[in-house]
């Protein structure tokens, strides 16, 4: 654990501390001795053999203070006294060169599953100081534009790759998409990145997140180039949860439509929860039967009936006149009644027969409304993790070291997470999150 010979100040006075006393608290939070003592049991860096945690320090203080790139973390600890003291560099002359750092972060690449281990560790530690933790889970995917162009001849980052998106203003604004040819999207002009009429381009990766939605903190992380679908995802996150948290029961699992398949919702039911997944119909035709493209059942002139509650695994739903939730008496006039019971026609459907349609919360409901909402919880960590810790400012190239950055960002967004809990301010994580940076 980071060791620093200074007193900490108070955290009733966080929001009056400088920026180099935040990189003390994220420092002395995460648990990275294992590491450190491999990376410096391996042959020394630069000509004056620096400590590996000074460069351990140095790099995550490049992302406490939205520092992009080893160049201008170099300047920063040139002309910044205190910094270099919290790193645990004695003066400006002994500042590690630029080189020095990519060679660091070189070597740190080759050790990601122990820069995992220091990430895992911190889920584990907040989840025993958060009452709840992993028990409602939204999932969602962010881009992450590469440090390269796309060229036809060869990209300077040959693991990154194109991937759109609908827009969602264009699609408000026309009420209707347009697919364009990889031609027309992939003329580089732009970049690596391009907005057409209906779709947005990017070039690089995407970082898959697993966040708690009460606490808005990460549980876990993969990355992926562009062009993986989302919906493959949701199994490996579970998983990595399970095994993170294996005595904390999953209730609740949301996620968007790009995650809408039987075999997501039957990963997220068969662990006891709930799935909270909007129907992508897509090209699909009016399914066959009773029920409409939602799954709720249709009386005998066309018109949908109530959802009852459930009784075990079989969904109940009644007559909508009989329910006087929704008067359909003037339909009925015309044709023979459903049911000549008073309580109306009763229609049951097993879950089982179509997993996908008939899930324990239907889609036609209040209740799931409010929980989709939940959603936004994985919404906002992306974009603090974007434009608070730097996710989205690249400097680095391949998958291998975007993942590493994309570690450092969790760890210091987890550390700061744990260290208000450890002092009993849970209902400060999310916010101090933001301001961390």
């Amino acid at each position: 654990m980071h060791i620093l010979q200074q007193p900490l100040l108070d955290f009733n006075e966080f929001f009056a501390l400088d920026e180099s006393d935040r990189l003390v608290l994220v420092l002395k939070t995460i648990d990275a001795e294992h590491l450190i003592r491999v990376l410096q049991g391996e042959d020394d860096v630069g000509r004056t053999g620096f400590h590996a945690r000074v460069l351990w320090a140095a790099l995550i203080a490049g992302v406490v203070y939205r520092i992009p790139s080893v160049a201008e973390l170099h300047r920063n600890l040139l002309s910044n006294p205190y910094l270099r003291y919290v790193c645990g560099i004695s003066s400006a002359a002994n500042v590690p060169s630029e080189s020095t750092f990519s060679r660091f972060l070189a070597r740190l690449v080759q050790h990601e599953d122990l820069l995992d281990q220091c990430v895992d560790d911190l889920v584990r530690r907040f989840a025993v100081l958060a009452p709840d933790f992993g028990e409602a889970v939204v999932a969602d995917s962010t881009d992450m534009h590469a440090y390269a162009r796309y060229r036809k001849s060869g990209s300077a980052d040959p693991d990154a790759t194109w991937s759109a998106k609908s827009s969602k203003e264009a699609s408000s604004k026309r009420g209707k998409k347009t697919k364009l040819s990889g031609e027309a999207a992939h003329d580089g002009k732009n970049g690596d990145k391009k907005k057409t009429k209906d779709k947005y381009w990017w070039f690089g990766y995407k970082l898959h997140l697993l966040v708690d939605a009460k606490y808005e903190v990460p549980i876990a992380a993969t990355l992926t180039t562009a062009k993986v679908a989302d919906t493959t995802q949701l199994k490996p996150l579970l998983e990595k949860r399970d095994a993170l948290l294996p005595e904390v029961a999953l209730k609740l699992g949301v996620c968007d439509g790009g995650y809408d398949s039987k075999s997501n919702i039957v990963s997220i039911t068969e662990r006891g929860a709930i799935p909270i997944i909007p129907l992508n119909p897509g090209n699909e035709k009016e399914p066959p039967g009773i029920t409409n493209t939602l799954g709720t059942p249709l009386c005998p002139i066309g018109l949908p009936m109530m959802f009852w509650g459930r009784d075990g695994h079989y969904l109940k739903y009644r007559c909508p006149e009989k329910s006087g939730l929704f008067c359909c008496l003037e339909e009925h006039q015309g044709v023979s009644r459903c049911s000549t019971s008073d309580y109306g026609l009763v229609v049951k459907l097993n879950m089982a027969d179509d997993p996908r349609r008939y899930v324990p919360v239907p889609r036609e409901t209040k209740k799931w409304e409010r929980l989709y909402k939940l959603r936004t919880a994985v919404e906002r960590v992306n974009s603090r993790l974007k434009e608070n810790l730097i996710l989205d400012e690249l400097r680095v190239r391949g998958k291998k070291k975007v993942k590493v950055r994309v570690g450092l960002n969790l760890l210091v967004m987890l550390a700061i997470a744990v260290a208000m809990a450890e002092r009993n301010r849970l209902g400060d994580c999310r916010r101090i999150v933001t301001c961390a940076a």
